[in-house]
């Protein structure tokens, strides 16, 4: 099992200056993540989390998905620059209170995959939901489907999902690489064989929560800037990997992450999907000022992470993670959990990604 140290003692500050223009972040970013260290799956998974399909069936998805003459997500009115984006894991419990606030306070509430009917279960509608997983089971997370709910669904998914949700307001949009170039699919197929018929690539990474910024930052007429990052734990707290329950995927390979803080070890059980999931996040760090070149995010985008986990923990290392005062049930107590989770520091504050906070 691999060790890493993490020194989180002199907070962002020591990394950041406390000016700086905005065509130096790209340096700025390589420095911090230069402090961060990589970490590894133990045991190793045999195989890569890739597309979880065949190029060939993207291509035949996204023909089948358009000529279902479904509405484009660009014609959905935004007017909220705050997103709260739920996702699946087991810290999204205890943030229940918070995301009510949030919700009152103007903020449109997103889930994803199963988390639709979980909010639902505690009285709180979402203003969208969004689906990008193409396997067949995924037809089964939306149960209590609404109208007055906004159903955002990747041209990738599975006939079943769309035909689980026919009647209710389904907006389509295609999954693109990462840097979207043209020359990958849907792309080429859709400027082939849908040439004047109005559809959008979103790039991003591989998982639903972490593209939504994404997503969301093609939409108008407000375009979203603040991003609560809620349940993306990517990490099993105690047995529980989601906060509702779910079987993990047949082709998820289980291991251990462990990280160290001033002596403490932090160990994480997760999976290989998981762990990408934290790899991802890492990621858009890395490629902020791409996204920001192409328009892919604002430049004054807000992520803010709540919540306990493998991921939580590296937004934290980064000082992307919500203060106890943003949501009481965001850090959990001052111990070392055996499984799972991890001991947040209270002098580390939130930091929006903008030169002006820097």
């Amino acid at each position: 099992m691999d060790d890493y140290n993490i020194d989180l003692s002199e907070g962002i500050k020591s990394i950041f200056p406390q000016s700086i223009p905005v065509p130096d972040l790209a340096a700025c970013y390589e420095g911090l993540r230069k402090n961060l260290p990589s970490y590894n799956l133990n045991p190793k998974p045999q195989t890569n989390v890739t597309s979880r399909i065949t190029t060939e069936e993207i291509r035949k998805r996204a023909c089948s998905s358009m000529a279902r003459g479904l509405r484009p997500f660009k014609i959905v009115k935004n007017d909220s620059d705050t997103w709260v984006i739920c996702g699946a894991g087991p810290s999204l419990i205890d943030s229940i209170p918070t995301i009510r606030k949030l919700k009152r306070q103007g903020a449109y509430i997103i889930t994803l995959n199963k988390t639709h009917d979980l909010l639902l279960e505690h009285g709180i509608t979402p203003w969208g939901h969004i689906l990008l997983d193409p396997m067949p089971w995924v037809a089964e997370y939306v149960k209590r489907p609404r109208m007055d709910v906004r159903y955002f669904v990747a041209s990738q998914c599975h006939d079943d999902v769309f035909e689980a949700l026919k009647g209710y307001p389904v907006f389509l949009w295609h999954a693109a690489q990462d840097i979207e170039d043209g020359t990958s699919e849907p792309n080429i197929i859709l400027r082939k064989l849908w040439p004047n018929k109005p559809w959008w690539c979103i790039p991003g990474p591989t998982t639903v929560g972490l593209r939504a910024p994404f997503l969301a930052s093609q939409m108008g007429p407000v375009r979203p800037r603040v991003f609560h990052l809620i349940g993306f734990d990517s990490s099993r707290e105690g047995t529980k990997l989601h906060a509702m329950p779910k079987k993990e995927a047949e082709d998820a390979v289980s291991g251990t992450v462990t990280l160290t803080y001033k002596g403490a070890r932090y160990q994480f059980d997760t999976n290989n999907h998981m762990k990408r999931q934290a790899e991802d996040f890492d990621g858009i760090i890395d490629n902020m000022m791409e996204y920001w070149k192409r328009d892919y995010l604002p430049k004054d985008i807000d992520l803010i992470v709540h919540g306990r986990g493998l991921l939580p923990f590296r937004a934290a290392c980064l000082g992307l993670h919500a203060t106890a005062n943003d949501n009481p049930g965001s850090v959990v107590a001052p111990y070392i959990p055996k499984r799972g989770g991890a001991k947040f520091i209270p002098e580390l504050k939130h930091l929006p990604l903008t030169a002006d906070a820097l």
